[in-house]
């Protein structure tokens, strides 16, 4: 009857450490999961800021008169939003037969680039100045939108690195992967010290 008890209260304190463990370790997940939200929810923001950024620098350059490269790197504007590991890596003004009117870089204008770039998507892979050399890169995105001036229509291209999205995204996944599997281990191992510590006790039992 003793040993039935003590392997009835063993069972009860396994049960009882066992949910205890599992809810500390949902509320730790919770706690790294919510952590790591704030960080993708951090970087979207600094996307949209740059994109809209982007976008006021080309109307800026329509009512000022000023070429995209001028007012990117002026010191009275915001300071220069496209560089080398910028999200903004160019943005483009192109007329209708696919010259290029305006660039943040000035070597751009002038070039010329396929008549068919304002048939392309609003939002497509790759960037369509390093298509022409037959260079893909899975990371860059190429957004275009259509203005309408006194002109004619022009295309604004503005192509957009995916890195730092990229760089949190998989961050995120070994955070994730990280924190499940230490909680895994430590749920395992307390699962396997309880048991031990049951048979031990057991084992006094019945030598006793």
């Amino acid at each position: 009857m003793r040993l039935r008890n003590v392997f009835s209260s063993f069972r009860t304190q396994m049960v009882a450490f066992m949910t205890i463990t599992l809810l500390v370790t949902a509320l730790v997940l919770s706690l790294v999961n919510q952590r790591l939200e704030r960080q993708m929810t951090s970087q979207v923001d600094e996307y949209i800021q740059a994109i809209t950024l982007a976008n006021d620098l080309v109307y800026q350059s329509f009512s000022s008169g000023r070429y995209l490269h001028e007012l990117d790197n002026s010191p009275d504007g915001p300071g220069p939003i496209v560089y080398d590991q910028s999200i903004i890596r160019h943005i483009l003004l192109v007329e209708e037969d696919g010259k290029v009117y305006d660039s943040t870089d000035s070597q751009d204008i002038g070039r010329q680039l396929p008549a068919a770039i304002r048939d392309v998507p609003p939002l497509r892979s790759g960037d369509i100045k390093l298509d022409e050399q037959g260079i893909s890169n899975d990371r860059l995105r190429t957004m275009t939108s259509t203005l309408t001036t006194d002109k004619g229509k022009r295309t604004i291209v503005v192509v957009i690195s995916m890195d730092r999205l990229q760089r949190v995204k998989d961050s995120v996944a070994r955070a994730r992967l990280s924190a499940a599997l230490t909680a895994a281990s430590r749920l395992c191992a307390s699962a396997l010290r309880e048991d031990g510590s049951a048979a031990m006790e057991s084992r006094r039992l019945r030598a006793a």
